[in-house]
């Protein structure tokens, strides 16, 4: 998971597929009670995988989910694994503060429900923050409710409907939190401060917040950026978000999304960082297998992909597929993001749970191209796509 490095920046990887990783890393930043949900996801089935080709516990409907500012065909039975996390830098950011942490959750459908749950979350994490207190850090300084910048609108923040918490963690430094929701997502956005800078963090935070609107309701003509049932608008330095998706029939397959707009490619490309000398592979206990590797184009943009599985455990008959895809481009923009891309099976639950492998090679190879291949820009009639819970 991202982690942060300094004051302004962020360092963000997730470089390799999980299956050489524990499956419990992509949710550690996640402590939340809240039903959690990754991405967007619209009504309409665009195609099939055919069925002789998949495995038989999986659907074979596809379904599209936003990423950003491109679309991404996953299998019906496809759910998000956790809360969806973001981080987006103000252009205008200096040494005195820090980049917006974003987490996003969804919640109940029924309005009446929803209202109530985001007020017990908020007052959970109201009290979270009091008991975390120590005597010269940590401390809770302020809390208060602030209405929107503009009154009620799909960007605004009408009254009673957002929540803001001030934290000194030690000295002049600060962390502020703005709870808040928007259509059906509670969301929790945050940012670091220094120098007593908390009002301008918070500020920051506010302005945020009204570029914040229901993915169903985004404007066509706007640049914005889809995370879940939400969409970003405005101008920012970065832009950095994680999505994840777990087979509800086979959980142990999973899907990782890594996006990052502006980050520069890596300085060691994949199938390097993979089979290359001093590699992953080259190091690696067991036996294993190179699927396929090359160089592709998806969403206009240049990639790599590397496919293969390892048989691990005592018996050396545990087998867990690993297949991932970068891109490559040598002007990073908004339609050109870098995205890590990675598909795993054979993965324990968040729980301990040990999930036996439920693919073979063929039905591997089916689904990783059904996903990866459908990898395309979002059209902007990003309002006639309503997304679904």
């Amino acid at each position: 998971m991202p982690a942060p490095a300094g004051r302004r920046g962020v360092v963000r990887r997730l470089a390799l597929p999980l299956l050489f990783a524990p499956a419990l890393a992509l949710a550690a930043a996640f402590h939340t009670r809240v039903e959690a949900s990754a991405v967007a996801t619209m009504h309409t089935t665009t195609s099939t995988i055919t069925p002789t080709a998949m495995s038989t516990a999986m659907s074979t409907a596809m379904r599209p989910v936003c990423i950003g500012r491109h679309l991404l065909d996953v299998p019906a039975d496809f759910e998000p694994m956790m809360g969806l996390m973001a981080i987006f830098t103000p252009p205008e950011l200096t040494d005195d503060g820090a980049p917006i942490t974003v987490l996003v959750h969804s919640m109940q459908d029924d309005p009446a429900q929803f209202e109530a749950q985001f007020k017990a979350e908020v007052e959970r994490r109201h009290a979270a923050i009091r008991s975390a207190q120590r005597r010269t850090t940590r401390i809770l300084t302020d809390v208060r409710h602030p209405d929107g910048p503009g009154g009620e609108g799909p960007g605004m923040l009408p009254a009673g409907e957002a929540t803001m918490f001030r934290i000194r963690e030690v000295g002049t430094s600060y962390n502020s939190e703005l709870h808040f929701r928007k259509g059906g997502a509670y969301l929790v956005a945050s940012s670091a401060s220094y120098q007593d800078s908390y009002r301008q963090a918070e500020e920051r935070l506010l302005a945020f917040a009204a570029q914040v609107v229901p993915a169903s309701a985004a404007s066509p003509a706007a640049a914005r950026f889809c995370l879940g049932p939400v969409a970003v608008g405005g101008r920012h330095a970065g832009e950095y978000a994680t999505f994840g998706f777990r087979s509800k029939a086979a959980p142990d397959v999973m899907l990782s999304v890594e996006l990052d707009t502006y980050a520069p490619d890596e300085s060691v490309p994949l199938r390097q960082r993979m089979g290359g000398p001093g590699a992953l592979f080259g190091n690696l206990l067991g036996h294993y297998k190179v699927l396929r590797e090359g160089e592709v184009t998806v969403a206009g943009m240049r990639a790599q992909e590397w496919l293969g599985w390892v048989k691990l455990g005592r018996a050396g008959d545990a087998k867990h597929y690993g297949f991932a895809l970068e891109t490559m481009r040598p002007v990073p923009a908004e339609m050109q993001p870098r995205i890590h891309l990675a598909l795993d099976s054979g993965q324990g639950g968040p729980n301990g749970e040990r999930y036996p492998n439920t693919l073979d090679d063929r039905q591997a190879l089916a689904l990783w191209d059904a996903i990866s291949r459908s990898l395309r820009a979002a059209p902007a009639a990003l309002s006639r796509m309503a997304p679904a819970r």
